[in-house]
């Protein structure tokens, strides 16, 4: 099955607000491509997004930050101008927070 390009947060800044136009081209689709909904896709908002659109697949990033193992941390460029400090962290996925969204998404 193909992907199409990119749409898929369906003219919205995320899925869950363009879940109306999202779901209408899932149908027209009819199973030929596969319209993977994505943006803002997390727990709070998988079960409204899978409901509103009939999406089979979603698309999700479950990201997670972890602390560095970096020994020396220059606390003057912490963050680079963000609060969080992120080259002290690395970016990972949350192995739980993929089952979560997995069980959400096929419970309906």
């Amino acid at each position: 099955m193909a992907s199409i390009g990119y749409l898929p947060q369906g003219i919205k800044q995320t899925a869950a607000l363009g879940a109306d136009l999202i779901g209408e081209l899932i149908k027209k689709a009819a199973g030929r491509i596969a319209i993977m909904p994505g943006s803002g896709v997390n727990e709070n908002t998988v079960e409204d997004v899978v409901r509103k659109t009939g999406a089979k697949e979603i698309h999700f990033s479950a990201t997670a930050f972890n602390e560095s193992v970096m020994t020396y941390k220059n606390q003057a460029i912490a963050g680079m101008g963000s609060e969080e400090g992120s080259e002290f962290k690395y970016r990972t996925v949350d192995p739980e927070r993929v089952r979560t969204m997995r069980k959400l998404a096929e419970s309906l």
